[in-house]
């Protein structure tokens, strides 16, 4: 339920439509790098374009993140298991973090999102009325997103149904996200 979510935020809400509303896209595009040496160089890319490269996430799409993999040699060198394990290294490059998302709008390669740009919010969608047999929250550890589970008996058919929802908003704040094509 909240790859759901996260899919919507990379495929929907960063399609160039959508940047191209508080950002000219011209601008903010850069070449994916292939090789060790270009990943080093979106630094430079992204103070040029006026982000601070220490508070900016790079998202990559699972080809360039593997082909960072790949240039880097040894990931323990560089991030230990969690590189490997789950696509995520904090500090690269002098950047906050670089991670892997399989979602991407077509031709995207990539980003590189200063903090405060991209807008993401969940919340728990309380049950209106007191029916439920129980209700409950849970975080999904991956994703950060709310989940609101409640689970409801139907006594004539002697069953039991659980639900879950997830409540959630992005949008894109203001200019400042780096499409990496």
């Amino acid at each position: 339920m909240t790859l759901e979510a996260v899919k919507y935020v990379f495929e929907n809400t960063l399609a160039d439509s959508n940047l191209s509303t508080v950002q000219e896209l011209t601008a903010y595009t850069a070449t994916a790098p292939t090789s060790k040496q270009g990943f080093a160089g979106l630094y430079a890319t992204a103070s040029d374009k006026g982000a601070n490269p220490y508070d900016c996430v790079v998202v990559l799409n699972p080809a360039t993140y593997s082909a960072l993999l790949s240039s880097m040699g040894d990931s323990y060198v560089y991030g230990g298991p969690e590189m490997v394990r789950s696509g995520v290294v904090e500090n690269l490059y002098g950047f906050r973090g670089v991670v892997c998302s399989p979602f991407m709008p077509s031709g995207t390669k990539g980003y590189i999102i200063p903090w405060n740009t991209l807008g993401v919010v969940s919340r728990w969608d309380k049950p209106a009325i007191d029916g439920y047999e129980e209700t409950w929250t849970a975080v999904d550890p991956k994703t950060g997103f709310t989940v609101g589970y409640r689970i409801f008996e139907h006594l004539c058919k002697g069953k039991a149904f659980m639900g879950g929802n997830c409540l959630f908003g992005a949008k894109v704040l203001q200019a400042g996200i780096i499409t990496l094509k």
